[in-house]
């Protein structure tokens, strides 16, 4: 009888069909990122404590698992302009904000090496970027203002500089020399003498 003791087992159940080998492939892939992520954390943590061949050993790992990780790439930008080589650290940073374009530190960044390397106007561009994405931070308004200072372009490098001050917890030594430097460029002599002097006594 049914249910009784001397009933027949149930016929085991058939074992579950496989997935198909592309269900396994986008899983490993689905991995990826935050293995990528992993290796970016060990690279930054290995470049804080000064092992730079370890550092950039893991960022490249990530990169070969994720070409596009917009932090390995900006990492390694940085690593390339330490050793000198501003030709790859351009490549590398300009990779990471087309990745991910609002970092206003690689913004930031780029236009640091783009000022280095005498290309003021696209520096100018870099560091606008930057401004815009993080209005409240001083570093782009400050390097903006000095950008447009070497450029020429005094009232617009005064109007950045006093956005950088209006921001900053307290003025650099940095800012006020510059501030100092565009009031004696635009003949208010006397007015940067006494900046230059708050300056002395800031540093």
């Amino acid at each position: 009888g049914v249910g009784g003791a001397g009933g027949s087992a149930p016929p085991p159940l058939p074992p579950p069909p496989p997935r198909p080998a592309t269900h396994a492939y986008a899983d490993a892939m689905n991995t990826l990122p935050s293995r990528a992520a992993a290796l970016v954390r060990e690279g930054f943590a290995a470049q804080q404590r000064g092992d730079l061949v370890a550092a950039e050993h893991a960022l490249r790992r990530a990169l070969d698992l994720d070409p596009d990780e917009p932090d390995a790439l900006q990492l390694l930008g940085g690593l390339a302009r330490r050793r000198g080589d501003a030709a790859q650290a351009e490549q590398l940073l300009r990779r990471s904000l087309a990745a991910r374009p609002r970092q206003p530190h690689v913004w930031n960044a780029l236009g640091n090496l783009l000022l280095a390397g005498g290309r003021n106007a696209q520096a100018q561009q870099a560091y606008a970027e930057a401004s815009e994405l993080l209005p409240g931070h001083p570093d782009a308004h400050y390097n903006l203002a000095r950008a447009l200072h070497a450029a020429g372009r005094l009232p617009e490098a005064a109007e950045s500089l006093n956005r950088a001050l209006a921001v900053a917890p307290q003025p650099t030594v940095a800012m006020l020399h510059l501030h100092a430097q565009i009031e004696g460029a635009g003949g208010l002599i006397a007015s940067a003498l006494a900046t230059l002097a708050k300056a002395l006594a800031a540093a």
